[in-house]
């Protein structure tokens, strides 16, 4: 006798997260006996319609999906899915690029997962459902502190005319431990944010993550507000004076 009801685990997107057009669905399927069928629906919260409206499933141990224009079920491509563990402990992912002419920056999907043993148990916990939001804006980040400079060239300049005789220079100058702080502006939450140091500028970080001074990782809940310290000790350590 089965009267246990299959339940599923969604892992990822968040509920009420933010989504890139290219996003993954993840999480766990258990049930005693074990699950026989899962299904995934993405949805949008306006209007939703058959053209617009992406179904998935695993039936016999594969991914399928929908095909709306052939009206029936085909193979989902496997590189983009997965499917691990045992029917009884399933371990599951689904990645999907949604299309750019039918989404943008703001809107919102419905996404609904459900599991189904063989005798159709079902309860509360056999069904997943939850709402994110497409975000495609790039971030924009502040420096506050300390000042900065519009023109580089002018900076070394007037940098070049500093003597150590001269005190009124020295609050211009930074030394040791110093502290960097900004914020940010992005609608969906920001996952971490790096603050590089460096003697030289530059208009594209393309190969910079090899050629830099100090670099600091900040991380946190959504770094509206950020702040990295910096020792300039980490820099010359090895210089004798």
């Amino acid at each position: 006798v089965d009267m246990k009801a299959p339940s599923v685990s969604v892992s990822s997107p968040e509920n009420t997260g933010f989504i890139l057009r290219t996003f993954t669905v993840e999480g766990v399927a258990t049930d005693d006996s074990g699950v026989t069928a899962l299904t995934l629906a993405i949805e949008p919260l306006d209007n939703p319609t058959d053209d617009n409206s992406y179904k998935f499933r695993i039936e016999d141990n594969k991914w399928q999906y929908y095909n709306v224009s052939t009206t029936s079920w085909e193979d989902y491509d496997t590189s983009l899915c997965s499917i691990n563990g045992s029917s009884r402990n399933m371990k599951w992912s689904l990645t999907y690029n949604l299309d750019p002419s039918q989404v943008v920056n703001g809107t919102e999907f419905m996404i609904t997962t459900q599991v189904y043993d063989q005798l159709g148990n079902e309860s509360k916990g056999s069904k997943d459902e939850r709402s994110v939001t497409v975000d495609t804006t790039d971030p924009v980040v502040s420096l506050i502190s300390p000042s900065t400079v519009k023109n580089y060239g002018a900076l070394q300049t007037t940098a070049q005319t500093y003597t150590l005789q001269n005190n009124s220079i020295l609050a211009n100058l930074i030394n040791g431990e110093f502290e960097v702080t900004g914020s940010q502006k992005e609608e969906g939450k920001l996952e971490k944010l790096f603050v590089y140091l460096d003697d030289k500028t530059t208009d594209s970080l393309d190969g910079y993550e090899e050629d830099y001074l100090l670099k600091k990782e900040v991380t946190g809940d959504n770094l509206r507000n950020w702040s990295a310290t910096f020792d300039l000790r980490e820099v010359y350590a090895d210089t004798t004076e």
